[in-house]
Order: C-alpha cells, then sequence, then structure tokens
C-alpha cells in the first residue's frame, strides 16, 4: 500500500464513523422527535464540528489542555551592549550601507551625529529596548534625530536573529510601526504654581496589516470535506497535492486554536519529526512554531496518522507553494456562490472558524 492509498484508508474510516454517527442520531430521532439534540440541524453542526478537528470524538480534543508560552527567549537575556558595539562595527566597516537591511540604515558617516544612545553595561536587550520606547513616548528623545538609527539597530536585530528569538519586540517596536507626534499632560511649576501643563509626546503605533477574516463552519467544513473528496476519488496526479493541501488547511486550523501569532510559511516548512506520538492514554501533538518559539498541540488521531502518511522525509510537505495555492482556490471555486464571502486562503484557515 503506497503513501497515498493510506491516506485514503484514513479518510475513509473516519467518513464511516460519520456515517455511523448519522445513522445512530436518525435512531434517537425516531425515539425521541421533539428532542433538539437529535435534530437534523444539531447533527450537521455537529458533523461540521467534526471536519474541523479531524475527529469524531470532539469532546476530547477540546478537554486536551492547550499549552502555554513563555515570552523570554535566549536572545532577550543578551546583554545589550554587546549587540550594540556588533551593529555599530558593522555600520562602520559596511561597504554598501544603503542596499542593506533597510530604507533607514545609517551609514558611517551619519552614525556619530544620528547616535543611539548606548546602554547601560550589565542591561540585557529586552530591558534596554524597553526603556528606549519608554523614552520615546515619554518625549524624553529628540526623535528626529533618533529614528532613523533606533530603525537601523531594529533591522540589524532582525535579520541576524531568527523571529522566534525576537519574538519580544513585536511588543516593543512592531516590525511594520509608525511613529507620531503626540502630546500629553504633567505636573510642572508655573507662575500660578504646581499644575498640569501639556508636554510633547510620541506615539508608536504598529501599522494594521491586511485582514483575513475567519469564516462560517460550515464553509471551512466544506472545504475540508470537497478536498477530502478529490483525495478518495479524483485524478491521480492531483491526489498527493489535494492531501497536502487538506494537511495544511488542518494544521492551520489547529494553529488557530492558540490564539498566537503564526504564519503559513512557517507551517508549510514543519519536518515530519514535528509529529510526536501519543502517551499512555493522551492525545498525540504536533510542534507549531509560533512567534513565542515552538509548541506541542494536541490533535487528533485520525490527523496524526493522516500527516503520518506524507511521503517527505525532510519537509512534511513536497508540492510548491503555487501549486498549493491553486488547488484550494480549484476547491473554493467548486462552492456554491452563497457559501463564499470574500477571498479565502490558507491564511483565512489561522482563524477559528465561527457559527453561522
Amino acid at each position: 500500500m503506497n503513501k497515498i492509498e493510506e491516506s485514503q484508508k484514513i479518510l475513509k474510516n473516519f467518513l464511516s464513523k460519520l456515517e455511523a454517527k448519522r445513522l445512530r442520531y436518525a435512531k434517537m430521532r425516531q425515539d425521541n422527535p421533539d428532542f433538539i439534540q437529535v435534530s437534523e440541524k444539531y447533527l450537521n453542526e455537529e458533523l461540521d464540528r467534526c471536519w474541523i478537528y479531524f475527529t469524531d470524538h470532539i469532546g476530547k480534543i477540546l478537554a486536551a489542555p492547550l499549552p502555554t508560552y513563555c515570552k523570554k527567549t535566549p536572545a532577550s537575556q543578551l546583554l545589550a551592549i554587546k549587540l550594540y558595539t556588533e551593529w555599530q562595527s558593522y555600520i562602520e566597516t559596511s561597504a554598501e550601507p544603503e542596499s542593506l537591511y533597510s530604507e533607514y540604515f545609517c551609514n558611517s558617516n551619519e552614525f556619530p551625529r544620528y547616535g543611539l544612545q548606548p546602554p547601560k553595561k550589565k542591561e540585557i536587550l529586552d530591558e534596554y529596548l524597553r526603556r528606549l520606547g519608554k523614552e520615546i513616548t515619554l518625549g524624553k528623545a529628540p526623535l528626529h534625530l533618533k529614528e532613523r538609527c533606533l530603525r537601523s539597530f531594529l533591522d540589524y536585530l532582525r535579520n541576524n536573529l531568527t523571529s522566534v528569538e525576537i519574538a519580544f519586540l513585536e511588543h516593543i517596536f512592531p516590525a511594520e510601526m509608525e511613529i507620531r507626534e503626540s502630546y500629553g499632560y504633567d505636573w510642572g511649576i508655573t507662575k500660578k504654581g504646581r499644575e498640569q501643563q501639556k508636554v510633547p509626546r510620541s506615539l508608536i503605533l504598529r501599522r494594521v496589516q491586511p485582514q483575513e477574516y475567519p469564516i462560517p463552519i460550515k464553509t471551512a467544513a466544506a472545504v475540508l470535506e470537497r478536498l477530502s473528496d478529490r483525495i478518495i476519488t479524483g485524478r491521480p496526479n492531483s491526489k498527493q497535492t489535494s492531501a497536502e493541501v487538506l494537511g495544511l488547511c488542518w494544521l492551520c486550523l489547529t494553529a488557530a486554536r492558540l490564539r498566537l501569532p503564526v504564519e503559513v510559511k512557517d507551517l508549510r516548512c514543519l519536518s515530519p519529526t514535528c509529529l510526536n506520538r501519543a502517551k499512555s492514554d493522551t492525545l498525540p501533538t504536533i510542534n507549531l512554531p509560533t512567534l513565542f518559539g515552538e509548541l506541542a498541540v494536541p490533535i487528533s488521531n485520525y490527523l496524526w496518522n493522516f500527516l503520518a502518511t506524507f511521503p517527505g522525509k525532510n519537509a512534511l510537505f513536497q508540492a510548491t507553494e503555487p501549486s498549493l495555492y491553486r488547488t484550494l482556490k480549484s476547491v473554493i471555486w467548486t462552492l456554491p456562490s452563497g457559501m463564499v464571502e470574500g477571498k479565502i486562503t490558507f491564511a483565512t484557515f489561522l482563524a477559528s472558524p465561527h457559527e453561522c
């Protein structure tokens, strides 16, 4: 039995469980026609949720505790002066400063003039950046002299440390940020005595990215069900790509349960080693990369077995990015027009589907 046949066997077994559930509800509805919990509407909602979690026992998945995260990373605890000195050295020795990192890069001629206040001797990176952020918002830093150099230092960090290591940076200085001059009020001494005065301040604003809005559970389940049908009955040359699209959709839905920043590109680069077998009576888990580090998230046995059938040795997903998106798009086109509102991509599944 090859890998795609194993995937088909798992999906057929899952479908048989759903059909058994449907028959069981029909029998209970016959015996209790006025009982709303066994109505056709309630059953369809239950089956849709089964597709979302890829299980016929939703309660077991929901009861499994989700992992917590720690904001502290090794990079946040590094001595700030070390990174500051490395950044300063790079500026002074770089041959092509204008072409590296960002448009905000300070070249060696500007460095003395736009110099960023150095960290204290034993100040760690997290403390240093938070202090800079506080100085900017309180108006204690010469903004027009400091902003360009600050952006240069931040870009240096982002290009030399991984996104996971500097996740804490997003809380202080977002990658897409805008610093605007503003004002506030503080107590001061005037001719009339001690009173509140209007003082200059600055605002560090996060530029909002285009949002991917969540879709109804019914729509998400329909996409998953049609992908499953393609794997079982579709063209032989498209079955493996359809399986990977279905697997990536389920991974996105799993990541959505964490409510933490997760990127589709990171999920697409997962290796088979991310799958952890179940221990005793617990559920299996999968290590998902988030902005705050890798977290082991409980998943259903169906999903674990399904992902384990993927043939890649170094990466779960072998299909190219365009192929994955093209296959997903072709499935969405087959949905009824009233079921699809707006654009649906893999990022859409990173937001938990909602009730209609």
